[in-house]
């Protein structure tokens, strides 16, 4: 890996851009790529320049995050896919997303230790580059109701926790409005 990941951004835009321009028959573009990107993410890596979805916003604006790593699992795919007609019929061959460089495991339990040993960087990448909704289908066939349950909890934590921090707006009123009268922006202000 003797390129920059900076040296494949015209090639993913060129791809990306013959994507859109074709309609049908973007396959091959969407293949071509995800190969592109696929490269410039080993790049990355190899380089240890940053985060790759933060390179790609910073270098790819026009290309979703979800179109990426569906364009990369194309391209992984690409000989099990090569024979659909449209993006929409090869993402249906697409195997299930799960994350790369480690083997389907049974049920994953919450703050269970994994007794291979990985690198949580390549795990880390893939689960962001997932969609949400590839993220949501991935955690309900593989885990249980209760360990669900524990992440939903979790999260709304979390979610509390930053609403919490966020600066609030005042609805205290600068000037005496009747009672019953809604608020107008003139008699709330700012904190």
């Amino acid at each position: 890996m003797s390129k920059s990941a900076a040296s494949f951004i015209d090639q993913i835009k060129a791809s990306y851009q013959e994507v859109v321009k074709a309609e049908s028959g973007a396959l091959p573009h969407a293949i071509r790529c995800g190969e592109f990107l696929t490269l410039a993410k080993e790049n990355l890596k190899a380089e240890k320049g940053g985060k790759w979805l933060d390179w790609l916003d910073t270098n790819c604006k026009e290309i979703a995050r979800e179109t990426a790593s569906l364009y990369m699992r194309l391209a992984e795919n690409k000989a099990k896919v090569s024979k659909a007609k449209s993006i929409t019929e090869a993402r249906k061959l697409l195997p299930r997303a799960q994350p790369r460089g480690r083997p389907p495991t049974p049920t994953p339990q919450l703050g269970a230790v994994d007794p291979q040993p990985s690198n949580e960087l390549d795990f880390e990448d893939e689960v962001e580059a997932l969609a949400p909704d590839e993220l949501f289908t991935v955690l309900v066939e593989r885990w249980e109701d209760q360990d669900l349950e524990q992440l939903v909890k979790l999260i709304s934590e979390h979610l509390t926790k930053k609403k919490l921090a966020a600066p609030e707006i005042s609805t205290a009123r600068t000037n005496p409005v009747p009672a019953g009268s809604p608020p107008t922006p003139s008699t709330m202000r700012r904190v």
